[in-house]
């Protein structure tokens, strides 16, 4: 019967849960910065839409008075 061996030793194996866990924590980080930004530029669409059509009804207006 062949014995089995572990494939990473103890250490290895603590030093991969390491790695692992602030590959975790740096994946939570990013989510939060990219749900802040999307927020961000949430207002920003909006008030570009709300220029937009203002300047749409300016635009408008400077027609009219030529």
């Amino acid at each position: 019967l062949q014995k089995n061996l572990p494939l990473f030793s103890e250490g290895e194996a603590q030093e991969l849960t390491q790695i692992l866990s602030k590959m975790k924590g740096l994946a939570l980080d990013t989510e939060a910065e990219l749900e802040r930004q999307d927020a961000a530029l949430d207002g920003i669409t909006v008030a570009v839409d709300r220029a937009t059509l203002n300047v749409d009804k300016q635009n408008r207006r400077m027609r009219k008075l030529m």
